[in-house]
């Protein structure tokens, strides 16, 4: 009996073991996939992280040579850009070599392959005249995403049957995927940032190309009001006033683009120093008087005696606040109420405007800062504009190291804040 129990107890300890094994592989193929997802969202450059991936994928299932090949876009060739254990000009050279005997129906058939002696497989051959043979455990899985093929990992022993199981297919598969979703976010990226580029190019030549013509109708227009073209009569006096606001119009729209433009691709200039945001603001909203009287709004300022300066471009700033005001006062009904105020946060200021006029739509706060976005409220599209005040705002405010901020309530009024640097402490003591 003792004997039978000393048997028993190696036998437990040795079944034990095996589940720990079996659980350090599992917890190991876990972190190798967490790893390779986190290198593929930090990851700007590939080579690193497809390398990760062929090096993962071998270890892992023991496999003794393993090849990752990217689809050429241009032919739709299937192209090794890592090689382990194989000479990748072998490889480049000889398509006949043995890894395309398992490669190349993987790939046909549009699924993964798994084989546990590819020597007594039909499913592979070599021609004749090979002076190679067949490995012996081999598996192949497709870097595949929204049914676009995009690659193949391709892993072998050549000496060893029978080595790799389905889970080993199914972690290679899971690998497999990781790859693709990172050439997919890669080439989604090169896209966006084309996009961008495209957009800036564009923007720039129909600003150029609208201030040309721009510039010859303001010329005549001044010659025109000056009187120097003769006297106009009332009708076209009436004319004249509708040409000059349409005018104006566009020349604040070809201003807008160009800001757009140079600050997404980097070529505004800011000059950044300290000045008094309350004095700037009370500037502004002097400025605005006439439009805001002339609905009879109200509009209040809340601007501490003891504000600290501000660090930042004055006369962007000025464009900031000029437009969220402006903004307020398009939206909100005559007789309405607009707040400006302003505090310290932290190491910034803060900045509110506060109106009590048509509020934004659940579905629309979402696209306010889109350039061009006009909401469909009839309400709203009585108003002119161009859909760009809101975009500009934001584009200036982070552009000077700040944030933009807004809540809203349809027919209750919205409240637009930003932030802006304060000046270093030892710039006002």
């Amino acid at each position: 009996m003792g004997q039978l129990a000393n048997e028993t107890a190696v036998f437990n300890k040795s079944r034990t073991m095996s589940k720990q094994q079996t659980m350090d592989i599992q917890q190991a193929r876990l972190d190798a996939l967490y790893a390779i997802s986190a290198q593929q969202v930090h990851s700007s450059d590939l080579s690193p992280l497809l390398e990760q991936v062929i090096d993962s994928a071998i270890d892992l299932t023991r496999a003794e040579r393993g090849i990752l090949l990217l689809v050429d876009e241009e032919n739709g060739r299937f192209n090794p850009v890592i090689v382990r254990g194989h000479s990748l000009a072998t490889v480049d050279s000889l398509p006949d070599q043995i890894i395309w005997a398992v490669i190349e129906p993987a790939i046909a058939s549009g699924t993964r392959l798994l084989t546990g002696n590819a020597q007594e497989d039909e499913r592979f051959s070599l021609p004749p005249e090979a002076n190679t043979r067949l490995p012996r455990s081999a598996m192949c899985a497709l870097l595949q995403i929204r049914e676009e093929v995009m690659g193949a990992i391709y892993l072998d022993n050549p000496d060893q049957a029978n080595l790799f199981e389905q889970t080993d297919l199914d972690l290679l598969t899971a690998i497999a995927n990781q790859a693709a979703l990172a050439l997919d976010n890669k080439r989604l990226r090169e896209a966006a940032q084309a996009a961008q580029k495209g957009k800036t190019a564009f923007t720039s030549l129909v600003t150029h190309e609208l201030r040309l013509p721009l510039t010859s109708i303001k010329g005549y227009t001044d010659l025109l009001g000056s009187g120097l073209a003769g006297p106009l009569t009332d009708q076209q006096q009436q004319f004249f006033s509708v040409i000059q606001r349409n005018l104006e119009r566009m020349t604040r729209l070809i201003s807008d683009l160009a800001d757009i433009s140079r600050v997404e691709s980097g070529r505004l200039r800011f000059e950044n120093k300290q000045f008094a945001l309350a004095q700037t603001v009370a500037d502004v909203v002097d400025g605005l008087r006439e439009l805001i009287n002339g609905r009879k709004q109200t509009i209040t300022l809340d601007l501490p005696d003891d504000l600290p300066p501000a660090y930042a471009d004055p006369t962007r700033i000025s464009q900031i606040v000029a437009n969220l005001i402006s903004n307020a006062h398009k939206y909100t009904p005559d007789g309405g109420q607009i707040q400006v105020k302003a505090r310290p946060d932290g190491q910034m200021i803060r900045l509110d405007v506060v109106d009590n006029g048509l509020g934004i739509a659940p579905d629309d706060q979402a696209k306010v800062f889109s350039p061009f976005f006009r909401s469909d409220s009839p309400a709203v599209r009585e108003q002119t504009g161009w859909g760009l005040g809101l975009t500009i705002v934001k584009a200036l405010v982070e552009a000077q190291g700040g944030h933009v901020s807004f809540c809203s309530e349809l027919d209750k009024g919205s409240a637009f804040s930003f932030t802006i640097p304060l000046a270093p402490t030892s710039d006002h003591k």
